[in-house]
């Protein structure tokens, strides 16, 4: 190689780095295409995320055709987001992917990461459950339990129920109520029961709140009673 043709080839090479390194930075750190996504590009991302992390791995979630490739891209995106505390960011996109997706393999991937991130970084609750008794707490009698709801998110759909009704109490209102919630505005459901027995009982409330298809609420309650010709007593936790 003659020393004419090293100095030909030195300053190309320095201009093809550049160029390369210039490309890299004006597409802001996308070192593969949509089309080009592989398990392995992925894995690098997910260990050394660009600024754009977000925007490159929708890109590949839209685009991609290769329907495994969009679903890791779907964890990797969880992953990193839950790494740098912006999980809220993410949210409404694998939301409207879980809801309206047309693939349902990645619905299914978008709903497991919402609920990894629920797991992770639990939400302030946004539904409320108390319980009240009206009526004397004594055998023979008839006393009512009032479940008082509500909700500060956008109108849900609740269901309000008990369940494994003791010895010695009988139920004589329907086990569940569907109720649609209003945000901020309280709904209450009553429970009548008729206490046959003296003893002391446990009596469970839940609650279950929808959203959407992939968000909800659930709340247990208990309620104690004690049940004697004195008058009895209760108590909630």
């Amino acid at each position: 190689m003659t020393k004419n043709f090293r100095r030909f080839l030195v300053p190309l090479i320095i201009i093809g780095v550049v160029i390369v390194i210039a490309g890299i930075v004006l597409m802001g750190g996308q070192f593969f295409g949509t089309g080009k996504a592989t398990i392995s590009s992925l894995e690098t991302m997910q260990v050394q995320p660009p600024e754009d992390y977000n925007r490159q791995l929708m890109d590949i979630i839209r685009k991609n055709p290769d329907p495994y490739i969009r679903e890791r891209a779907v964890f990797t995106l969880t992953d990193i987001a839950i790494k740098k505390n912006a999980s809220e960011k993410i949210v409404p996109e694998l939301r409207e992917i879980a809801l309206n997706g047309q693939d349902a393999n990645l619905q299914s991937a978008a709903y497991a990461n919402l609920a990894l991130i629920d797991t992770v970084l639990p939400k302030i609750p946004q539904a409320t459950l108390n319980i009240s008794v009206q009526g004397t707490i004594r055998p023979g009698q008839t006393i009512t339990v009032v479940a008082v709801i509500t909700s500060q998110r956008q109108p849900a759909k609740a269901l309000v129920g008990t369940s494994l009704i003791p010895k010695g109490l009988d139920l004589t209102s329907p086990p569940i109520t569907a109720v649609k919630l209003v945000p901020g505005s309280p709904a209450s459901v009553p429970f009548t029961f008729t206490i046959r027995d003296p003893g002391s009982y446990k009596i469970p409330v839940h609650l279950l709140v929808s959203y959407n298809r992939v968000e909800s609420e659930q709340i247990t309650r208990y309620l104690y009673l004690k049940a004697d010709s004195a008058g009895g007593s209760s108590f909630i936790e």
